[in-house]
């Protein structure tokens, strides 16, 4: 039959109101557009799967590196912690975010003087600690958490009918937190930015910040796709992560251009 069979999407209550379940099927993914870390525009289809509905934020990580600090794993909470790499040879510079007397980690003020806000999306996290921190939610909460692949993050984004941004395809500085945004470049909280949501209730995927994939190969950072399906990478343990490799980032930023929220 050419008729569509129904599509099962479970209950709020079974998700969570911070989850977002995006059901199997194919969707336009891609663009002729050539924007940044465009892929050739095709049709996948991509099984079902839940996303968390907003970024990581800072509250949440700095609870992830606390829990590492007490179960006597402090050096990976240091290895973990959100640092400026620009300028640092090893990939690791200072630390942004400092400590307290029992070596808990808390919100202090950066290199501009600005304090980030706890609700605020981590920031200058490496790929290594994204797994990580994807790791010890796992474990925390029963469930399989996990980097989101590729295709599985533009899914999430963009919905099914090839569509440029979240909520269609024109875009306007109001609608999602870019460089245009704001007359001082800042991330924003979850509640700010409202139409930057997509057709399955995540938020955040045009603007405020830019968030790490499942792919890491410097040799092919495309997805595997195996007769229109997208096959996913093996599953890695965080420490298997190699910081010199490429890993796929998505989405636009707070600092970023419109170009970057293609």
């Amino acid at each position: 039959s050419d008729d569509p069979a129904p599509v099962y999407l479970p209950e709020l209550e079974e998700v969570g109101a911070d989850a977002c379940y995006v059901p199997a099927g194919p969707f336009e993914s891609g663009s002729t557009s050539g924007g940044p870390r465009v892929l050739p525009a095709q049709q996948v289809w991509v099984d079902s799967f839940v996303i968390q509905r907003f970024p990581v934020s800072n509250h949440a990580y700095v609870a992830f590196l606390d829990a590492l600090v007490d179960a006597g794993r402090e050096q990976e909470a240091l290895d973990h912690a959100p640092a400026e790499r620009a300028s640092a040879r090893d990939g690791a510079g200072a630390r942004v975010y400092g400590r307290d007397a029992v070596g808990h980690f808390r919100l202090v003020p950066d290199a501009d003087g600005d304090i980030w806000d706890a609700e605020w999306p981590v920031m200058l996290v490496s790929a290594r600690g994204a797994w990580a921190y994807a790791s010890w939610l796992a474990e925390q909460t029963g469930l399989p958490w996990r980097l989101p692949s590729e295709l599985e993050w533009e899914k999430a984004a963009r919905g099914v009918d090839g569509r440029n941004y979240p909520w269609g395809d024109w875009l306007d500085p109001s609608w999602c937190c870019m460089r245009d945004s704001q007359a001082r470049p800042l991330p924003v909280t979850p509640d700010r930015f409202p139409v930057d949501e997509s057709v399955y209730r995540a938020r955040h995927m045009a603007g405020n910040i830019q968030e790490w994939c499942l792919e890491r190969s410097s040799a092919r950072p495309e997805p595997s796709i195996d007769s229109g399906r997208l096959v996913l990478p093996p599953s890695l343990r965080a420490e298997e992560v190699v910081l010199s490799e490429r890993t796929v980032v998505r989405g636009g930023s707070w600092y970023g251009s419109a170009r970057d929220s293609l």
